[in-house]
């Protein structure tokens, strides 16, 4: 029994003839060691008594550490929840470690890669829907799906109201006189693309404005794209009366080039983002956005992540956030919504009169 409590996996990799993260490997992911490297390492264990199962939960509940993986394609964003995470982890002596993934192809590799090294305690994957290896694995710890979240996931999920925020989206703009809406959202190859473009369609037929000629998506993430597909909606015959943008990164860029094209957002055109950032706070002009509470998603999320690893059995839970802002700045804000100013009068004694009146009036 002793021996057993004293048994590593150096002490394993040495009896095997292999090297460590050989063992991790055989350890956490067999799948991704060779059967013959795989037979080495497990006969070493059974002839040192090695309990696996009871090495893997100790490994994973000593290091303290939780894995945030994300598309490095959605890497926009990712920092405003790790910060979040960062705070509620500190607190209980925790650490967020950030993990980019890139195409499917290699992801499942880079996953299991830093699964084995970092051996977490827990796993939040942000917008990861597309990956559907982690439906068909088993880490022994749990996962938390963040924002884009897998139909009927084995694991827990939290996302945000998408279709509430569409339907508040178009409702806002049809009420500011708008007919001619066009949507400019990001790649379909984007994890969260399809889910967007579903309920912005939805909304636009329950308000009776969709055409087929409402939906741009941009065939990639650079800014040539953007800019083809700005020249394409701001070079029609007819300029849309809005331009509702998935996020604020395209929105603010659409305006830069709506700007360089001669066409004055809002007096032209309307235009409108998502994500509230600090960007869309200082653009010219400032854009009308919708706001989440990242406090409220990433805060759900810890607690959800605290419970799955007091209890792994617990049912997955699925909460929808209904939270979204929106956020009315001057991109959707016609002339006539400004404050006209008073007209000066052309008596002379009253136009003196007027002006030292508004001096002494800013002095106060």
């Amino acid at each position: 029994m002793n021996n057993q409590k004293k048994t590593t996996i150096y002490d394993i990799a040495k009896e095997a003839g292999v090297s460590a993260s050989t063992v991790s490997r055989v350890i956490n992911h067999p799948s991704s060691v060779s059967d013959v490297l795989r037979e080495k390492v497990n006969s070493a264990m059974e002839r040192m008594n090695f309990d696996l199962e009871m090495s893997k939960h100790k490994n994973y509940v000593k290091s303290g550490i939780i894995l945030l993986i994300y598309p490095v394609t959605d890497s926009w964003f990712v920092a405003q929840y790790a910060d979040l995470l960062r705070t509620y982890a500190k607190k209980d002596n925790r650490m967020i470690v950030l993990l980019a993934l890139p195409d499917k192809t290699h992801a499942k590799q880079a996953f299991e890669e830093a699964v084995a090294v970092y051996r977490p305690i827990g796993i939040y994957a942000l917008m990861c829907a597309k990956y559907d290896f982690l439906e068909k694995t088993d880490v022994g710890v749990p996962i938390i799906y963040l924002c884009d979240v897998p139909e009927n996931s084995k694991y827990p999920t939290l996302d945000y109201d998408t279709k509430d925020v569409m339907q508040k989206g178009i409702i806002h703009l049809k009420n500011r006189g708008c007919k001619n809406i066009v949507y400019l959202c990001q790649p379909l190859d984007l994890s969260y693309t399809d889910k967007q473009l579903d309920t912005v369609i939805d909304a636009l037929r329950s308000n009776k404005l969709y055409t087929a000629t409402n939906i741009i998506t941009l065939t990639d993430t650079t800014k040539e794209s953007v800019r083809e597909a700005a020249s394409g909606i701001l070079s029609r015959k007819y300029l849309p009366d809005a331009v509702f943008c998935s996020n604020d990164f395209l929105a603010v860029y659409f305006m830069k080039l709506a700007m360089e094209a001669g066409i004055s957002v809002p007096v032209d055109m309307l235009v409108m983002g998502v994500g509230n950032t600090e960007l869309s706070k200082y653009s010219i002009p400032s854009l009308t956005t919708f706001s989440f509470s990242l406090e409220n998603i990433t805060y759900s999320a810890y607690q959800l992540l605290n419970e799955s690893i007091q209890d792994h059995k617990i049912p997955p839970k699925h909460m929808l956030l209904s939270d979204a802002e929106l956020i009315l700045r001057e991109s959707t804000s016609r002339m006539q919504d400004h404050e006209t100013e008073k007209e000066l009068p052309t008596d002379y004694t009253e136009a003196v009169s007027h002006l030292f009146s508004s001096i002494f009036r800013r002095r106060k």
